[in-house]
C-alpha cells in the first residue's frame, strides 16, 4: 500500500508500470467529495473532477508542491503563502 492506496489501483491511475513510476518523490492524496486535499493539516482545492481520486504531490521548490493527476500536473500548492493571504 502507498499512501493508503493499494498498489494495483494506483496503475490504474497511470502511477505504476503501465506509465513509470513518478520520477520525484511523491506523497500520495486521495481528492474528497468537494475537490479538496488535505496536506499537513489545510484543505487546499483541487478539482472536483479529481474527486476519489488519487493525486502525487511533488516538491518543486521550498514550500512549493506541484499537484499530477496522472502524467498531467492539475494544481500547485504554495505554504509559503500565509492563510491571511488566501
Amino acid at each position: 500500500m502507498i499512501g493508503g492506496f493499494r498498489l494495483s489501483s494506483l496503475m490504474n491511475f497511470g502511477f505504476g508500470r503501465s506509465r513509470g513510476v513518478p520520477a520525484h518523490p511523491s506523497t500520495m492524496s486521495p481528492v474528497q467529495t468537494h475537490g479538496e486535499i488535505a496536506y499537513r493539516g489545510r484543505p487546499y482545492l483541487v478539482g472536483r473532477a479529481f474527486a476519489g481520486s488519487p493525486v502525487a504531490l511533488r516538491p518543486r521548490a521550498d514550500g512549493v508542491f506541484d499537484v499530477y493527476y496522472c502524467a498531467y500536473r492539475v494544481a500547485r500548492i504554495d505554504l509559503t503563502i500565509s492563510a491571511d493571504r488566501e
